[in-house]
């Protein structure tokens, strides 16, 4: 079944927005191993369902690249505008990087799916979102196995 479902996107573009300074081990300069782990699992799962994943944080090699604000806005902004579907992940402790970027997403009326560990975390005015400016579904979720087996059930009924 996945065959079919690779064959039938082929060329989806996914921005994957989640939270980056926060999850940074300052001492080393590097994310945390955890969460690479979980974001790569996100990104290779992606992929297998035949998704094209743009991720900042291997853009930037995992926090060893940092680059200027002016060029990671402009970089990230061009990604998610050119993208048909914006995944985000939210957590307790809210990154204003990912809100910015739903932000950009609302105004792009591109459809978001929202995966927070606690629903509650999710502010109301990006809760919102799916009834003014984009279509947004926000979905509970706290593995990287749950995350990318929504998005193939979602694909699956779409």
């Amino acid at each position: 079944m996945s065959s079919k479902i690779r064959r039938s996107r082929p060329q989806q573009k996914v921005f994957l927005s989640a939270p980056f300074t926060q999850k940074m081990d300052l001492r080393r300069g590097v994310l945390r191993p955890k969460y690479k782990l979980f974001l790569y699992t996100i990104k290779v799962g992606l992929e297998r369902l035949g998704y094209s994943t743009y991720l900042a944080h291997e853009r930037e090699k995992w926090g060893r690249a940092r680059c200027h604000p002016a060029e990671f806005v402009r970089e990230d902004f061009r990604a998610l505008r050119s993208s048909s579907l914006i995944i985000a992940y939210l957590e307790k402790r809210l990154s204003t990087g990912v809100l910015v970027e739903l932000g950009w997403a609302s105004a792009l009326r591109k459809p978001v799916i929202l995966f927070a560990h606690d629903r509650s975390v999710v502010p109301l005015i990006i809760q919102g979102l799916n009834h003014t400016l984009c279509s947004l579904r926000i979905v509970q979720a706290s593995s990287a196995g749950e995350i990318v087996a929504y998005v193939e059930q979602a694909t699956r009924r779409s």
